[in-house]
């Protein structure tokens, strides 16, 4: 009975552990970055994400952001910037050099950004259109909370999230990203939470626009193997989140609701 005492105390700390990192937003080990231990790694993102559930189920928002009044979202000359990219990425080569940054002599840590500067290059990726990339929701330059990317299709504006996109080099070999479905979840809901009415404006979302959440991955990404986890569903539910699926062919890539 005393053994059976101490595991369950040590279960309840550890769910503490896990609530206190998620509902505060804070960084850190298995909650955002697969490890080697896939055995603990699936228990440990299965307590997690019945925390957020059990957390959020009545109010279907993240504890701990609020809207940022004062964001602009002032995006600049992006008519000139598409321009520039579509020069810097001619052809399939350019693309992996220009992802991977082979000059520097290992992978771009900006691997997640240099990606939706070519789909916003690309403008048209299958029946959706990028219109925006790296949009901030806060004007503070010191913290980086960006929505990756702003994609339309039909009368729907999908705010979303994605990570680095797999890619193969021969100097690097495969880069493949690690970082979990909870983390793209928990940053998109973030990021929605804190846009204000100016946002609206800006990107001309209004009562004939839909905006929606998405979080776009590719087939190796480790967000993508945990679609097949009994509790995705109930977390992608839970904050209205669509999956969008990314495939890349050549210099092209393509988009497809799943």
């Amino acid at each position: 009975m005393e053994e059976k005492s101490k595991k369950s105390a040590q279960k309840e700390i550890k769910e503490k552990e896990i609530e206190n990192k998620i509902l505060n937003y804070k960084q850190g080990d298995m909650l955002w970055y697969k490890k080697e231990n896939d055995i603990v790694k699936k228990r440990y993102m299965s307590v997690a994400a019945a925390v957020i559930l059990k957390a959020c189920k009545g109010t279907k928002r993240v504890p701990y952001a609020d809207v940022d009044k004062l964001c602009e979202y002032n995006p600049g000359d992006r008519l000139a910037k598409r321009k520039e990219l579509g020069r810097i990425l001619k052809d399939v080569d350019k693309i992996d050099n220009y992802i991977l940054d082979i000059e520097r002599g290992s992978p771009d840590p900006r691997m997640e950004e240099r990606m939706c500067h070519i789909l916003f290059a690309q403008q048209f990726v299958s029946d959706f259109e990028v219109l925006d990339y790296q949009i901030p929701t806060t004007n503070n330059p010191k913290i980086h909370d960006n929505i990756d990317l702003l994609l339309k299709k039909g009368d729907v504006v999908y705010m979303t999230e994605t990570k680095k996109f797999s890619t193969t080099c021969k100097r690097f070999g495969k880069e493949v990203s690690k970082e979990t479905l909870i983390r793209c979840v928990l940053e998109i809901q973030t990021y929605y939470q804190k846009i204000n009415n100016k946002f609206f404006d800006v990107y001309k979302i209004n009562d004939k626009t839909k905006l929606k959440k998405a979080v776009l991955l590719d087939e190796d990404m480790e967000a993508y193997k945990e679609l097949s986890e009994p509790w995705a569903k109930d977390l992608l539910d839970l904050f209205d989140i669509t999956v969008l699926k990314l495939e890349r062919v050549g210099a092209e890539f393509r988009i497809e609701k799943i």
